[in-house]
């Protein structure tokens, strides 16, 4: 593993090249320059399944508030078929206690949709 360290960039190159950023409020910010800066802040991941027989889930998480930015991938080939099917979106935020994700087409889940998430603070 090498490391590279300048006024204009950090690299960490290698065969398996790990980051961990510690501490009580850890900040990453993606600056490109003449554009937007990006800065994540206390950010975190999850992951769920849908609730079967229900078009709507929710998903109990206390870190997010109301400017929190969820974005969900899914994870198995009942999830990806209900992303091309039914169209799931983030339908409602609480602040404190998670979110709800919820089909367009008012179908029902079928409990076996594994979706992973980010919430971005």
């Amino acid at each position: 593993m090498s490391w590279e360290i300048s006024a204009e960039k950090i690299k960490i190159t290698g065969t398996s090249p790990e980051v961990e950023i510690g501490g009580t409020n850890p900040k990453i910010s993606i600056v490109k320059s003449g554009g937007p800066t990006v800065t994540l802040n206390n950010s975190v991941a999850g992951n769920f399944t849908a609730a079967s027989g229900y078009a709507v889930s929710t998903i109990t998480n206390i870190t997010v508030d109301s400017t929190t930015i969820i974005v969900f991938s899914p994870v198995n080939s009942a999830a990806a078929l209900s992303v091309r099917s039914h169209s799931p979106f983030i339908s409602a935020v609480h602040p404190g206690s998670g979110f709800a994700f919820s089909t367009l087409t008012a179908s029902f889940f079928g409990g076996t949709e594994s979706f992973n998430y980010f919430l971005f603070k």
